[in-house]
């Protein structure tokens, strides 16, 4: 299934468009007392905060995760709202099965959330490895053919998005490993090629790549994908120091 032209929030420090400030504490309402608050602008017909006319698709559908509480909205009633609501049950309550949810709901009323999209990947994601480390097989395939699939559009809306691929091409690892069959492990390879074509430095792709070609036998091809990434991790350091070991001990037993 394709969708139309979609539509990322990005990490901004404020919600454009909307009557909120955000700052290091509590929402801030940028209205003064006299004015009656707007409904929360959810970018499409939204009941939202609207302090100046916007077009009915603004160019940043929306641009932060904004503080659900705060907002007051006893039920969402748009797609915009499902969303916000979805990221506070997944991130501040850790709620997986409401935030989830709240994204299928926002996308049975507008298929043009990006975000959306990314994050039932991630939980897609997230589901699969957890059943393939249970010894779940079947349950473990579904969930990462929907993280693959999810990602892949997001990465055919947005090609030049960092990060996205080397999420993508975990799920084809762990169905290679799943299946045996070797397509997967050469999506695999091409989707972490590609995210190094847009980002040149992901020392986390020559890290997948490095184990790839380990577990394939090409001795030559995983020495040079260690060395890159340990010379990387030298420069911009890992935030999990056993990755260094990890590495190190693999290009001493590949000879180098």
């Amino acid at each position: 299934m394709r969708f139309g032209k979609l539509t990322c929030i990005v990490a901004l420090p404020a919600l454009a468009g909307a009557g909120w400030l955000l700052v290091d504490g509590p929402a801030v309402a940028q209205y003064t007392a006299a004015e009656p608050p707007a409904p929360l602008y959810a970018g499409v017909d939204s009941i939202g905060a609207r302090p100046e006319p916007q077009p009915e698709r603004p160019a940043l559908y929306f641009e932060a995760k904004a503080p659900w509480p705060a907002l007051g909205i006893e039920a969402p009633r748009t797609a915009w709202e499902y969303a916000q609501r979805g990221m506070y049950r997944q991130d501040d309550l850790e709620d997986e099965a409401g935030a989830i949810a709240d994204y299928e709901a926002a996308l049975a009323l507008d298929d043009h959330l990006l975000i959306v999209h990314a994050r039932l990947a991630y939980l897609a994601l997230e589901r699969g490895l957890a059943a393939a480390k249970a010894g779940q097989a079947p349950e473990a395939e579904t969930a990462l053919r929907e993280a693959v699939s999810r990602y892949e559009e997001v990465c055919h809306e947005q090609p030049e998005r960092q990060g996205v691929r080397l999420r993508q091409a975990q799920a084809y690892l762990q169905l290679w490993r799943l299946t045996g069959d070797a397509a997967e492990a050469a999506r695999a390879e091409a989707t972490l090629q590609d995210e190094l074509s847009i980002a040149p430095t992901q020392q986390e792709a020559f890290w997948a790549l490095a184990q790839l070609y380990d577990q394939q036998g090409r001795g030559a091809e995983a020495l040079d994908m260690v060395r890159r990434y340990l010379a990387e991790a030298a420069v911009q350091g890992d935030p999990y120091p056993w990755r260094i070991r990890a590495a190190e001990q693999l290009r001493t037993r590949l000879g180098g």
